[in-house]
């Protein structure tokens, strides 16, 4: 009888500490986010099925949502991240392109309506992936 009481009160113990394992990390998941908002401007990416990721714009209460038109490449794509600049003026964002033994991606910079497309950093062909950092 023992036995059953002690093992039932580390079950009870187990359960609370992983309830609190999942709490804690649900909210440091909720702190992160896959938008930036600076200047009152929110800009994220959007994938459409048969057309690939898209950039947009949007005010922070979901107004004036407004697509990008980034001019890329042939066999050129978004990558997973964008950031808006502090002054809210450019984007930056990683474009892939390329394939197995090829494979690279590249980070470029646009204006916000999408012109004066830039390649900021060109990735060796084959050397890995690249994860856009904040921007100061």
């Amino acid at each position: 009888m023992k036995k059953l009481i002690l093992g039932s009160f580390a079950l009870l113990m187990f359960s609370a500490s992983i309830l609190i394992f999942q709490i804690s990390c649900k909210k440091s998941a909720e702190a992160e986010t896959p938008v930036t908002l600076l200047n009152n401007k929110v800009v994220f990416l959007q994938y459409r099925h048969n057309v690939g990721s898209e950039i947009w714009t949007m005010n922070p209460d979901g107004s004036r949502k407004v697509k990008v038109n980034v001019a890329l490449g042939a066999g050129q794509s978004l990558g997973d991240e964008v950031r808006l600049s502090p002054d809210g003026r450019k984007l930056f964002f990683i474009v892939s392109s390329g394939t197995n033994e090829t494979y690279k991606e590249d980070i470029y910079s646009c204006d916000i309506e999408g012109k004066n497309l830039t390649k900021l950093y060109d990735m060796p062909a084959g050397s890995g992936n690249t994860i856009l950092g904040s921007v100061n």
